[in-house]
């Protein structure tokens, strides 16, 4: 791999990885509000 195409993969593997971090806050989240309704998923 060159140099722009490791700094650049370098770049979306955070990203992707604050997604995957936003992903599980977000499943938490849905989760806690769904209990509140008395429904499990």
């Amino acid at each position: 791999m060159n140099k722009r195409m490791r700094e650049k993969m370098a770049r979306l593997t955070v990203q992707l990885k604050t997604q995957f971090d936003e992903s599980e806050r977000l499943e938490g989240e849905t989760k806690t509000n769904l209990a509140g309704l008395d429904y499990e998923c």
